[in-house]
């Protein structure tokens, strides 16, 4: 045979078929542009110069590459999905004389127009759009850059090397199921029913079993840390108990419905129940591809916009003060710091003196004097004498005190002590302690003894237990937030500070048992500009780097609020970008599955329904059918996706406190609009797909 013909075959059968090829043509470029666009981003030079651009383009980066991933599965079920269409006419090829290897040659042709399309339609889009995607990332993040117009042609490289590899997935996925099946197999393959599974309720067991495990996981967590932790055990059973409940309840709720005489013997009912039992494990799937689909877009929705929402609330709580120098003592400096401020004095005259340098009249200072470590919590009492060296070591993830290895009255936690005239200054209270008494402050855990053990197992009377706690400066919040949190936080107010632990708690003589870390925070508020702020604490950072040279300290950070402001509204305005443009993604895939669902099923449909309307169905009574059946269908998945969203929420405010958000009642008012919002857009989309569905199904009923 000629090759020309092959092509020509091929470029025949894209055209005859342009109700199926269309959609998965528009589906490859439309996953190809986003690739590209996020690609292009990530090594964009006008990303580069924002605040943060660090961070950033590694986001941009990972979300490139889960779209890629993400891509594979996809563009295998819409391929799937047009070539069960394609195997009647692959099959009449067969029978009038094209063998398998002919076959093949025509299956390549068609592949490659496919691929050839979709990238150069798909890299065109990408450019175009991808400089309107940066101005838009830059208008959500309130930004000013240079913009000009440019190719990014690693970004294209990575595009036509990443889809071809997918598209030879696909033509070697196309060539087995022709290889497996002969010409009468091929030609009566959309008259193939399927058989439902052996067993109904142990699958659907499992499935409730596994969405338990999930929602439990979600539920009982404890500790912020707990949540990335358990993230893929919990994305890993819903998306496994989905499945299994989709497809087993589908069978289930169709027997169930063919018993019901009085619901099934109904003209809107009998020819829908009868179409989703003769496929109910493909349309369970399905269904369960949607509503994870359905899920991840809500999930991610609340969480980024969440995010957003509360950016404003995490800057003005992580970074109060327009600019602030923390530092943390060395324990070979801690005595000299203790008794004369040796450090700590230096820095601070050195930031006076580069203030004064740089003109800078008006200066509110504050500080604060604090120290921390980890304690023991034992029958409700914190022990110092118990050594937690080996926690601190590994704070990070607390991993040397296995929790399940702890008694049930036993607790590993983090202590704060600050001087009482500090606390009062910063709560606003007028707390008042004698000699040898202290208080204990905690907003997260209940004391429950009236004293605390210090090292040398002697004890301290506790006056009072409060819940008020200091909110103040970029450490203190930030403690609260980090991993420290997951051990649980108290304050221990002394009256005064330094003699506590010169005299009272002897930390000289402790040096290898509870670490403690001495730490300064110096605050302060300039009447400057943002311009301003940012050449004065450039000239700030090279004087107090030499005071640091000469000391010895590496642990001091002097931050700006302006700096900060740009770099987390960098990261909240990028991440708010890149949700928008994958839930347009998956939104956009969630219709397309929806669309092909509905034309494979309408073609499926239409000798049933001509012959309903042979023996006198009328076309609103097929409407009402097909009412009937599409509400039913795609209900379930945004109902259980619902359900999911709210069983799961405890998850999205733990990943939120772990990024410094810990607004319970903004996350949930995120989530009833994102819902309610999604809804309005997933009934358009059925809608819309549901008209496709009818106009095929009628246009064979009035034949």
């Amino acid at each position: 045979m000629s090759k020309k013909i092959y092509a020509k075959l091929a470029w025949t059968a894209v055209r005859k078929n342009k109700q199926l090829y269309y959609p998965y043509l528009i589906a490859g470029i439309t996953v190809a542009a986003v690739f590209y666009i996020l690609s292009f981003l990530s090594m964009s030079d006008i990303v580069g110069q924002l605040k943060g651009s660090d961070l950033l383009s590694l986001l941009l980066h990972y979300a490139a590459n889960a779209v890629g991933w993400f891509s594979v599965p996809f563009l295998f079920y819409t391929n799937s999905t047009l070539l069960k269409r394609r195997k009647k006419e692959l099959g009449l090829y067969n029978i009038l004389g094209m063998n398998k290897k002919n076959i093949f040659f025509v299956l390549a042709w068609e592949t490659l127009m496919t691929y050839s399309i979709v990238m150069f339609l798909g890299v065109f889009a990408g450019i175009v759009f991808s400089k309107i995607a940066e101005l838009g990332m830059l208008g959500i993040m309130g930004q000013e850059v240079d913009y000009y117009i440019y190719i990014e042609w690693k970004a294209v490289l990575n595009t036509l090397l990443a889809f071809a590899g997918i598209y030879v997935l696909l033509l070697l996925n196309i060539l087995r199921q022709i290889h497996h099946n002969d010409p009468i197999e091929l030609l009566h393959s959309e008259s193939s029913g399927e058989r439902p599974p052996k067993s109904r309720w142990l699958p659907a067991v499992i499935g409730v079993l596994f969405l338990l495990v999930g929602y439990i996981l979600s539920n009982t967590m404890k500790y912020n840390m707990d949540a990335k932790d358990r993230i893929p055990y919990i994305a890993c059973s819903i998306l496994i108990g989905t499945y299994l409940l989709f497809i087993c309840v589908s069978v289930f709720l169709c027997r169930l419905l063919q018993r019901s005489k009085r619901y099934y013997y109904k003209t809107a009912h009998f020819v829908m129940v009868s179409s989703m039992s003769y496929r109910m494990k493909r349309n369970g799937a399905s269904l369960a591809s949607i509503c994870i689909l359905v899920s991840a877009i809500l999930v991610a929705l609340v969480g980024t916009v969440s995010f957003f929402a509360g950016v404003n609330t995490i800057i003005a709580g992580h970074y109060p003060y327009d600019m602030g120098i923390i530092a943390e003592i060395p324990a070979e400096h801690l005595t000299d710091e203790l008794n004369s401020s040796t450090d700590t004095s230096a820095y601070r005259n050195e930031m006076q003196t580069a203030l004064k340098e740089q003109n800078v009249t008006t200066v509110n200072t504050t500080e604060l004097y604090s120290a921390d470590m980890m304690g023991f919590l034992k029958n409700g009492q914190l022990d110092f004498s118990i050594d937690t060296q080996e926690a601190w070591n590994g704070v990070s993830s607390l991993d040397y005190f296995n929790r399940d290895e702890l008694a049930e009255d036993e607790e590993i936690v983090f202590v704060r002590i600050i001087g009482l005239e500090d606390y009062n200054k910063w709560c606003g209270t007028s707390e008042a302690l004698s000699e040898g008494e202290i208080l204990i402050a905690s907003e997260n855990m209940d004391y429950l003894s009236q004293t605390v053990v210090l090292p040398d197992k002697t004890e301290i009377m506790v006056e009072n237990v409060v819940n008020t706690v200091p909110s103040m400066t970029a450490l203190l919040v930030s403690n609260k937030y980090s991993d420290v949190e997951d051990a649980g936080i108290f304050y221990l107010v002394v009256a005064d500070l330094r003699e506590f632990l010169t005299n009272t708690y002897h930390v000289s003589a402790y040096p290898d048992s509870n670490r403690m870390v001495y730490r300064w925070e110096y605050g302060m508020n300039l009447p400057d500009d943002y311009d301003r702020q940012l050449e004065i604490q450039a000239y700030a950072e090279s004087k107090l780097q030499s005071v640091s040279d000469t000391l010895g300290m590496e642990s001091v950070t002097l931050y700006s609020h302006v700096e900060k402001v740009d770099r987390v509204k960098t990261v909240a305005g990028g991440s708010m970008f890149i949700m928008i443009i994958l839930n347009i993604m998956f939104t956009f895939v969630t219709a397309l599955i929806m669309y092909y669902k509905q034309i494979s099923e309408g073609y499926e449909d239409q000798k049933r329904f001509a012959i309903m309307r042979k023996i006198g169905m009328t076309a609103q009574e097929i409407k009402q059918s097909i009412n009937s059946q599409m509400l039913t269908v795609f209900g379930m998945p945004l109902l259980v996706a619902g359900i999911h969203l709210v069983l799961t929420l405890d998850v999205v405010h733990r990943m939120m406190s772990y990024a410094l958000m810990d607004d319970k009642p903004l996350i949930i008012r995120v989530m009833i609009i994102s819902f309610f919002l999604f809804t309005i857009v997933y009934s358009i989309v059925y809608m819309l797909t549901s008209r496709t569905y009818f106009k095929i199904v009628n246009r064979s009923a009035n034949e």
